[in-house]
């Protein structure tokens, strides 16, 4: 893990608004157009193990393995179906992406996305992810 990670996220589900930021260690692969970050994070005691592929700078990809798995894809103005798996059963959630910006680089990238999901083709909440990796010997840049 040679990078540090700093994700704050905005979760707003039928008007209840939720913001959390995390920061930790993190891995980076790939190139500007094709890259993969890896973290792991500590919830409430539960370790969840997240893994954001960027395609293209017009794709995302997120895999979240912990006690609720999720995968999605996230692509501004097409609809997928999300899995979300939990301990007593698992959902799907449609999600449509709003906006994607991507600026990578060896020492410092930057990831921003946002989507709404639905269920039954009504919304039911929206999400912005802001996400800093920061090579750990050029913190100060």
């Amino acid at each position: 893990m040679d990078y540090l990670i700093k994700v704050c996220s905005l979760n707003d589900v039928d008007g209840d608004e939720m913001r959390e930021e995390i920061i930790t260690h993190a891995s980076l692969s790939g190139d500007k157009d094709d890259y993969t970050i890896t973290y792991t994070e500590d919830v409430e005691g539960l370790i969840a193990e997240t893994t954001v592929r960027v395609l293209g700078g017009e794709c995302v990809t997120v895999r979240r393995n912990a006690q609720m798995q999720t995968d999605m894809v996230i692509e501004v103005g097409r609809k997928h179906i999300s899995e979300h798996r939990l301990p007593f059963g698992s959902f799907q959630l449609e999600v449509i992406g709003r906006s994607i910006s991507s600026a990578f680089s060896e020492n410092c990238t930057e990831l921003s996305f946002a989507y709404t999901t639905y269920q039954d083709n009504m919304p039911v909440g929206k999400a912005e992810f802001n996400i800093t990796l920061k090579k750990k010997g050029h913190l100060k840049s």
